[in-house]
């Protein structure tokens, strides 16, 4: 198998996210992370990281990542150890309550 182009998409999300993951709670700007991005060989476009950031944030891999200014900068913020945030998606067949945790488990609540 011949190796990915230099503007592949291949290891995108792997390399924001470690990226991400090296600042935690600093707000990180567009401009610097295809700066590092260059440093290490890759030459993704402005608008390809804008895609991956976008998508991380959609599809939940990104838990702990908000958007700043859409576009150009964003946040990410590791949850604590021991607190997990869980959302409220609806209700079984059966009326208990189904929750999703940020990695997109679905859990049903048993009242204690």
């Amino acid at each position: 198998m011949s190796p990915a182009p230099t503007g592949s998409s291949r290891g995108l999300r792997a390399f924001v996210l470690e990226y991400l993951h090296q600042r935690p709670g600093e707000e990180v700007f567009l401009n610097d992370v295809q700066t590092a991005a260059k440093e290490a060989g890759h030459d993704w476009t402005t608008k390809q990281l804008q895609t991956a950031f976008s998508n991380l944030i959609a599809d939940r891999s990104g838990a702990g990542i908000t958007c700043v200014v859409r576009g150009r900068s964003w946040r990410y913020a590791p949850a604590e150890k021991g607190k997990q945030l869980f959302e409220e998606i609806g209700r079984a067949k059966d009326g208990r309550v189904v929750i999703q945790d940020d990695e997109g488990n679905l859990f049903v609540a048993t009242p204690l």
